[in-house]
């Protein structure tokens, strides 16, 4: 490379000129660079023009011997760089032939990989689906005890502080917004009539069973008390709704009074109990009481939620009103038990006596 200014030759990495100083440029130096290299470029490609117009010309001359035998030799290097360069080519575009083969079908190669194992992989699917129905079965049924035996736990659990409230200090549970869940109450309710129907079972005399049915006698009075829980029950919440501002869930309500008469169950079944024991005098009295009792469940919890809540109007006329229905429920449910049961009585009379008469005729 040579100084711009005087021409003297430089190194590539001087930055000034050793004999005039000039500050060498390193674009220029890069340009006078690149020149040089085009120039020796050019010379060296007409210095090959001339060999070869002279190998040409003078093919025969022995003075241009060596110089055909090395322009020769890097015609045989080209030539056998440009082979390879084909065979190299050649053993690529089938390989790239086949990929792109696959590429393009690849849906027709898998469907000839799975279509021998097609058969065997349904069959083996169908068996993962038995054995996997055969082995949730029993997982199912370990769930389902599972969770039966944590409601009844749950169950039990409230159970004890229903009991513990219901016979200890009934009024803070009735004060406060505490409700005990469906499953305990149903299953206090359930629980007591059927205690209920099996005391019933045993107090009825064998005697009675000569006229009628002892069942058809249990199953009427079981019944008509449903009916008439569940009325009493409707009317408390009616007049609750009726006479408090507040809306009390009828859950609440329902709640309350299923505590309330823990100690009139309680009762009954203690009534029944002594007129078995033909202690009658004593179970009647008990048995009147505890009817009185489950009738004034529903004054005492008006009075609870007018005391505690703002009302419309006074409790006393929701409390008159509340007892005038209750005492048309009893009257309309009573006549109906004991007319349900003397048609029972009647039915089984007609049917003794027309047996008794059609057989003493035959003779």
């Amino acid at each position: 490379m040579k100084c711009p200014n005087c021409g003297h030759q430089i190194e590539q990495d001087d930055v000034f000129c050793g004999e005039c100083g000039t500050k060498v440029n390193r674009q220029s130096n890069a340009v006078t660079s690149a020149e040089d290299d085009i120039k020796q470029a050019d010379s060296h490609s007409n210095k090959q023009q001339a060999t070869q117009s002279t190998h040409n010309s003078t093919m025969n001359s022995t003075s241009n011997a060596s110089h055909e035998q090395s322009q020769s030799m890097n015609q045989s290097n080209a030539s056998a760089e440009t082979h390879a360069n084909h065979n190299q080519y050649q053993h690529s575009q089938p390989n790239n032939t086949q990929q792109q083969y696959q590429n393009q079908n690849p849906n027709q190669n898998q469907n000839q990989n799975q279509n021998p194992n097609q058969n065997q992989y349904q069959n083996q699917y169908q068996n993962y689906n038995q054995n996997q129905q055969y082995q949730q079965q029993p997982h199912q049924y370990q769930q389902q005890t599972n969770q039966f035996s944590e409601q009844a736990k749950e169950v039990t659990q409230e159970s004890k502080g229903f009991f513990k409230s219901a016979f200890v200090d009934p009024d803070r549970e009735i004060k406060s917004t505490h409700t005990f869940s469906f499953k305990l109450l149903g299953s206090l309710l359930a629980i007591g009539l059927i205690v209920l129907a099996i005391i019933l079972f045993l107090a009825i005399p064998e005697e009675v069973s000569l006229f009628t049915s002892e069942s058809k006698i249990v199953f009427s009075i079981i019944i008509s008390l449903i009916i008439l829980l569940a009325a009493i029950v409707g009317t408390i919440f009616g007049m609750t709704r009726l006479v408090v501002v507040q809306a009390i869930p009828f859950k609440k309500v329902f709640s309350d009074f299923i505590l309330i008469n823990s100690v009139t169950v309680a009762m009954l079944l203690v009534s029944i109990i002594l007129l078995v024991m033909e202690a009658y005098t004593f179970g009647m009295v008990v048995l009147m009481l505890s009817f009185v009792i489950l009738v004034a469940s529903g004054v005492y919890l008006i009075a609870k939620y007018s005391g505690i809540n703002f009302t419309r109007f006074s409790s006393f006329y929701g409390i008159v009103i509340y007892l005038i229905v209750i005492f048309i429920l009893m009257r309309i449910f009573g006549e109906v038990t004991l007319s349900s049961i003397l048609e029972s009585f009647d039915e089984t009379r007609d049917s003794f006596f027309n047996n008794l008469f059609g057989g003493g005729s035959g003779y």
